[in-house]
């Protein structure tokens, strides 16, 4: 994550707000549609393995058949435009769409299957590899004096992805062969199915929650004004880092004690909402003069972008252990019914402000719209498991002293 976000900076620096803005833009559109290619089979697929409700073997030779299947997909449409369409809804060539939506899916289904496995550590390392290629890459041109445009880079980008996906999965398929003779019965099918589903639907929803406001800044204000309004984005959610991690982390063992986590997670919450907090708090205070230091003039707007965001960056962050808390439990409908009434609100608001072209409206609108999926969550889980809306923002007596147990635990096995 270093190495991607030292990356993300040097594309600021190097491109500008405006050609940072449509790079971040169109990589948010491939991620959008590598989801329909991946059609939440890669959260089902480490949901069983976790649950341990099919065999793995049977799951590693399901999910390298799938994986082909998204190859045959992606050419199938490349294909598809090249003969019956004269206008390219993507920058550059039709290429970029194969090793973008292909790269995303594998890397997603195999990240899955690894921390099913609790195994993520070679997968992030040869990630960052691909980060710092790009990263050589940008800089051998800077310093060189030689031109890189948006739609090259672009290329390149996806190729790398594309590369570092492949050999992560090999690496992954060596060690599980998919090549067993197991076969995967039909009401096995069934169910991997019926959970792709709905991790589908869940997923879109998460994606149309914290990106949809990217289409309609493209389209209501200037391209300096969008890059602005993604890095003060992709800035708060930097917040969200640390909780995204241990959630991803912690959904097996959810999944393996449903129902028996609650202290753990009102705990986990309320550490990330004063951290959040905390996070925020320093940037509001700092942004003036760290944006522009860390980005570039051309990064005007994004702190005070920043500082609006602010609200809905620490309700979100708070949001982290109840939204792997409802699909653990079997009640993945209460998310995906705070997930469609929130996406509906700031469909109707964004839609409204599209005429008033003015970044800071869009931003006050997205903050809330967080804040107001993160309260549903909350109320669900208080209706629940009978707890006062008001407990899970304070942390008590006895949070403290766990606390400061595993504090200790910890501290001592380091002296060991």
């Amino acid at each position: 994550m270093i190495s991607a976000y030292a990356l993300n900076i040097f594309v600021s620096r190097y491109f500008g707000a405006a050609g940072s803005g449509y790079i971040n833009y169109y990589v948010s559109l491939y991620t959008f549609i590598a989801v329909f290619f991946t059609a939440g089979m890669d959260t089902s697929l480490g949901y069983f393995l976790t649950s341990e409700k099919l065999a793995g073997k049977k799951l590693y030779r399901f999910a390298f058949i799938w994986l082909v299947a998204i190859h045959v997909m992606a050419l199938t449409l490349c294909f598809l435009q090249l003969i019956f369409s004269s206008h390219h809804f993507i920058p550059g060539s039709i290429l970029l769409f194969l090793v973008f939506t292909t790269s995303i899916s594998i890397a997603s289904i195999v990240t899955n299957f690894l921390n099913a496995e609790g195994s993520l550590f070679q997968y992030n390392l040869i990630l960052s590899l691909g980060f710092i290629f790009l990263l050589f890459f940008l800089l051998y041109h800077y310093y060189s004096n030689t031109h890189v445009s948006k739609n090259l880079f672009l290329r390149w980008m996806g190729v790398a992805g594309y590369i570092t996906a492949v050999i992560i999965a090999g690496f992954f398929f060596l060690t599980h062969s998919p090549f067993e003779t197991l076969t995967i019965l039909t009401v096995e099918k069934k169910m991997l199915l019926k959970f792709a589903f709905i991790f589908l639907v869940t997923s879109l929803l998460n994606i149309l929650l914290t990106r949809v406001d990217y289409w309609f800044v493209k389209h209501s204000c200037n391209d300096a004004d969008l890059g602005n309004y993604i890095q003060a984005s992709r800035f708060g959610q930097l917040a969200f880092l640390v909780p995204g991690m241990i959630s991803f982390a912690l959904f097996p063992d959810v999944v393996k004690n449903a129902g028996k986590n609650i202290a753990t997670i009102t705990l986990l919450a309320k550490l990330y909402f004063y951290g959040a907090l905390l996070f925020c708090l320093v940037f509001m205070l700092s942004g003036n003069f760290v944006f522009p230091l860390l980005f570039g003039g051309s990064f005007g707007k994004m702190p005070a972008l920043f500082i609006l965001s602010c609200p809905g960056v620490v309700f979100l962050t708070l949001s982290y252990p109840y939204a792997i808390y409802f699909p653990a439990v079997q009640r993945i409908k209460i998310l995906v019914f705070a997930l469609s009434v929130t996406i509906s609100f700031l469909f109707v608001i964004y839609s409204i402000l599209a005429s008033r072209h003015n970044v800071y409206l869009f931003t006050i609108a997205c903050s809330f719209g967080y804040m107001l999926y993160s309260v549903i969550l909350l109320l669900f889980f208080c209706k629940n498991n009978r707890v006062k809306l008001v407990s899970l923002f304070f942390i008590n007596t006895e949070e403290i002293e766990r606390i400061k147990r595993n504090y200790f635990s910890i501290k001592a096995r380091l002296t060991l």
